[in-house]
């Protein structure tokens, strides 16, 4: 079992590797993102220093050598994606670590964190419909529709 968090400069950045990475038939068990909102806060909230920017996290499983020629394709993959890091981990104790600051981005507010649930086959129109400027867009209609930011506060945006 191995995972791995990818950063690149943006979200359709990581929406790209993550579909890239489906489409080379790398068995992923488990994907999920995290914004650079989420990671600043996580550092803050962990002490962690990673880097802040869009991270699609993965999980792999299987053979040694079958995880490592996973591991190889995912990042180069991240690499033709203006990847900017890839990190890598085999050893429990660092699969938990990535795992946890991932899971621990559920408990903070000002983030968005990716349970969203979109399906693969949706992914093309996550990147039209929330592209990096379509955020700022999400955001205007958020306050627009919800100015006291009583419905699901702190879930996806901050204030």
């Amino acid at each position: 079992m191995s995972a791995a968090i990818c950063c690149v400069d943006s979200l359709t950045d990581a929406i790209d590797t993550v579909i890239r990475t489906i489409q080379m038939g790398v068995p992923v068990a488990r994907c999920e993102y995290v914004c650079p909102a989420s990671i600043r806060t996580l550092n803050a909230y962990a002490k962690l220093s990673l880097r802040e920017v869009h991270s699609p996290f993965f999980e792999s499983h299987g053979t040694e050598a079958g995880v490592a020629e996973q591991a190889a394709t995912v990042e180069q993959i991240a690499v033709e994606h203006r990847g900017q890091g890839f990190e890598w981990v085999t050893r429990p104790e660092d699969r938990t670590r990535l795992w946890n600051a991932r899971h621990n981005a559920l408990s903070m507010d000002g983030t968005c964190t990716g349970e969203h649930g979109v399906g693969l086959h949706k992914m093309g129109f996550l990147r039209e419909a929330f592209g990096d400027k379509g955020l700022e867009r999400m955001r205007r209609v958020k306050k627009a529709l919800d100015p006291d930011g009583i419905f699901n506060p702190g879930k996806m945006f901050a204030g």
